[in-house]
């Protein structure tokens, strides 16, 4: 935007793949007000993968703000999902993000909740039914 807007743009289009890609705000009006600043830059946006041209005739105008509306509460509701899912892993005593706190390690359990290994700075799980827990290890046994 910063490029389009200061005239610097070494593009003559933007390319989306559809309205939803450009934006999934809340407030339609946002996505539209960027639209508007590119047209306006002499940028236009093309959205690839709908059925409509996005040429400012009526009909596209409605499908776009549609879509748009269609596009916040998608996001909206992924949202609270993703927010449930957190809580209940974080219920359950799973890691959910940060630094584990001093004494503590990251420590990766399987799916029946017997400690694997210790996890390094960095590193991470890669099988998606293993946990990361914050243990405590002292004298063999580990502690959630």
């Amino acid at each position: 935007m910063q490029d389009v807007v200061a005239g610097t743009a070494p593009y003559k289009a933007i390319l989306v793949y559809d309205v939803s890609r450009w934006g999934r705000f809340q407030d339609t009006d946002e996505s539209a007000h960027y639209e508007f600043l590119c047209k306006s830059a002499g940028v236009p946006v093309h959205y690839c993968a709908e059925t409509f041209a996005n040429d400012g005739s009526l009909p596209s105008l409605i499908m776009k703000a549609l879509k748009r509306t269609m596009a916040g509460e998608y996001s909206r509701e992924l949202g609270v999902k993703v927010l449930a899912g957190q809580k209940r892993l974080a219920r359950l005593g799973f890691k959910q993000g940060g630094v584990p706190g001093y004494g503590l390690r990251r420590t990766l359990v399987s799916a029946a909740g017997t400690a694997k290994q210790q996890l390094a700075s960095g590193e991470r799980k890669s099988i998606t039914t293993d946990r990361v827990i914050r243990a405590k290890f002292g004298f063999g046994s580990f502690t959630r």
